[in-house]
This record gives structure tokens, sequence and C-alpha cells, in this order.
């Protein structure tokens, strides 16, 4: 069982506290996921210490650097590979200074229209608005930030994410899909314009099977079955299979402009408008005053945040000195994650 979040304002090391807790030792790896409920960070093992190595981040209400995130992944609008070349299926992984590196291939031949993690990071912290939530919009090459207290800016420009490159490379042109803290494990997608399917599962054995029904999200958010057809998400993170926070495409005939963020419990009735940065997400909500943004739909998702003491049972947090901080117009460099 997790056990609550202790806050440490440091970054913290895990030791064992007793002779019970040293025992526990034998179940831990540096495959270990520890998270409250979602993928978080790994603990590896080191002379029967444990250490936080994937990622620390500062507290709820301040912005990571872009250094400090892990597992950059991005998918542009259009599809394309670290070259530049015309690649449907294709992500990049960026690293915060423009370069990039091919991602995750989803061997299929439309365009990656959202992507996620089963277990993403910060998911719950985020739609309890204990997180900071991370965004773009269509026909913008920038990526957006907005603090649970409602602060907001650019978390990323397009030189950070991916500068044009020789030939035929445009760079980023469109954040049409975004993935954080992993390392090429979205393993959740949807397609654009796919007429039954909603959300892909990536299965382990490279196949594919539908999560989401394109009808579910219709029901979900209300859409009347006339335009069930024009639903198209196109920008999620999930937990489990049951457990989801997304947006669609604008539908006009529904009133919906593409700038709603809704959360969803599978079975739990209707889905509900996110309330984060002190507001909801709703159609009122106007994004492109709020932010600047090239759009007012919203077509990728993501959070960054704080998990200050996720603990297995009998250990205890050692507070050690903190490191400073770059800023978010830092200078970022590139992860070896």
């Amino acid at each position: 069982m997790i056990p609550d979040k202790i806050s440490v304002s440091d970054v913290p090391v895990l030791k064992p506290s007793d002779s019970e807790s040293v025992k526990s030792l034998d179940r831990v790896t540096s495959k270990t996921i520890f998270s409250d409920g979602e993928k978080s960070f790994t603990l590896d093992l080191k002379d029967k210490v444990l250490s936080l190595s994937d990622f620390i981040v500062p507290d709820v209400d301040t912005v990571s650097s872009l250094k400090l995130v892990g597992g950059k992944e991005y998918s542009n609008s259009v599809d394309k590979n670290t070259n530049g070349n015309p690649d449907p299926g294709q992500t990049l992984n960026w690293f915060g200074n423009g370069n990039t590196t091919d991602g995750f291939d989803y061997g299929i031949r439309g365009q990656v229209d959202a992507m996620a993690n089963s277990g993403d990071a910060f998911f719950y912290p985020v739609i309890n608005n204990q997180a900071t939530l991370v965004f773009s919009t269509s026909f913008d090459d920038k990526i957006y930030y907005e603090t649970p207290t409602g602060a907001n800016n650019i978390w990323a420009t397009a030189n950070q994410i991916d500068q044009p490159g020789p030939g035929i490379d445009l760079g980023v042109t469109d954040v049409d899909a975004l993935e954080l803290w992993g390392g090429r494990d979205a393993n959740r997608f949807s397609i654009y314009g796919d007429p039954k399917v909603a959300v892909y599962n990536y299965n382990s054995d490279g196949t594919t099977s539908a999560l989401y029904t394109q009808q579910e999200i219709a029901n979900a958010i209300g859409v009347d079955d006339e335009f069930a057809d024009l639903v198209n998400l196109d920008a999620m993170m999930t937990s489990g299979n049951n457990w989801i926070m997304f947006s669609i495409d604008p539908i006009e005939e529904a009133g919906l402009d593409g700038g709603e963020i809704w959360v969803w419990e599978r079975g739990s009735g209707s889905a509900d408008f996110l309330k984060h940065g002190g507001h909801l997400w709703d159609t009122d909500f106007k994004v492109m005053e709020t932010f600047g943004t090239a759009s007012e739909n919203v077509n990728a998702l993501e959070a960054i945040g704080s998990y200050s003491g996720i603990l297995d049972a009998g250990f205890e947090v050692v507070p050690v000195k903190s490191l400073p901080l770059d800023t978010v117009g830092g200078n970022p460099i590139p992860l070896s994650i």
C-alpha cells in the first residue's frame, strides 16, 4: 500500500529505518516504480541506500526547468523523423536544446494526434490542482504551463523543442502530442480522424487494441449521437484503464471550441471539466486570451510537479542539500536517461 505523501522540500534520499525495512530491500530494484497510482520515478539500490534517480522537481507551484524534466517526447504535425522526412506514427525525443532523436514509432499509417503512458506521472496531482499543467494548442510550436495558482507562461520555445535542420527539416511546426517523464514509453495514442477508436493501447508484443471508443468519449462529454462521429480526441493523459484527462477537436455543431479539458473515470457517469489554476477548463474559458496561444484548441497535455515523499512502508526521508534550479528561460542541456 502506498502511504501518504510526506512534505519535504529538499531532495530526499531513502534509507532503511529499521530491521523490518531492511527485509523489504530484497524486493526493491532499479526497475521498481514508486508512485501515487501512476508512474513517477524509479529508485536505484546502491549499498542498501535508495536514492531518487530519474527526476527531482520543485514544489507544487514552481515550474521545473526543461533539463530537470526527463523523457521528453513529442509528435509533430505532420509526423516526421529526426531528419525531417515525413514518417506517420513516428515521435521524437527532445532535450530542451533544439536537438531531437527518433522516439517511439507506432507503425501506423495515420497521424499521431495524442499520446500518453498507461500510468502518466502527476496524473492525480494535476487533476486535483496539485501539479502544473503543461499543454500546447493547434498551430503552436511552443508549450505552455499553468500552475495551480494560475501563474502561466511559455514553458518551451520552438528552438528548445526542435530546431530546423538541414534540407527539408523545418523543426517543430505544431506540437501535436506530448509525453514527459518517460523514455519512449508512450503506450497510449490516438490517430487523427479515426472513425471508431478514440484511444489505442500499444501492447508489449507490438500489437494495438482499442482502449476507448469514439462513442464512449462522446457519451462521456454529452455530445449527441448525431455528432458523435465528429469527436476526435487530440490530447490526453491516462492512469490505468479507466482514468483519462483529455481534450478534443472543436465541434461547432455541439458548441465546443476545443479548449475544453475533461476528466473522466470510466463507469462513473459523465466527464467533468478540469478545475485547475483557479478556473474550469470549459468552453467559457478563453485559452488564446489567457495564454497568447496560436489557437483555442488544446492538442497536447502533460503535467509537472513534485513527489516530495512517496515512500514504501518502513523507509524514512533523509533531507540532503538541494541544488539550485535553472529558470524556465535558462539554458537546458540534454539528459542522459
